[in-house]
């Protein structure tokens, strides 16, 4: 299969993490997905009122090579793998994220990418 037959299917997989984690430390509050489209470009968003994250954390979700041990947020745990497989997917896809976060307040994440046909 061709590189770009591959890029929904990924795209799936980067929509279903940032769900599930959205879910999973957003005990209540608003859940919102957003993609936009500009030329051949998408950008998709997605933002929560979860529990949110500390800048050191952002910065080694988008940096370290493993997973966050022990990662606890809160009174949620988690292991941080499925930010690991974001933002593997995300760059294997030449696409680009970026986290805002707010501790008790929520997180954003937007990812961009070049759509299929661009590729």
């Amino acid at each position: 299969m061709s590189r770009s037959g591959l890029i929904p299917s990924l795209s799936k997989k980067i929509i279903y993490n940032l769900l599930l984690n959205s879910i999973h430390y957003s005990k209540a509050g608003a859940i919102t997905v957003d993609i936009q489209e500009i030329d051949t470009k998408y950008t998709l968003t997605v933002s929560d009122q979860g529990i949110g994250m500390s800048e050191e954390k952002i910065e080694q979700l988008l940096n370290d090579p493993s997973p966050i041990q022990g990662n606890r947020q809160d009174t949620v745990s988690g292991h941080g793998l499925g930010y690991l497989i974001i933002r593997d997917v995300a760059n294997w896809m030449g696409a680009r994220i970026s986290i805002s976060s707010t501790p008790k307040k929520g997180t954003v994440v937007m990812v961009a990418f070049e759509s299929m046909s661009a590729n």
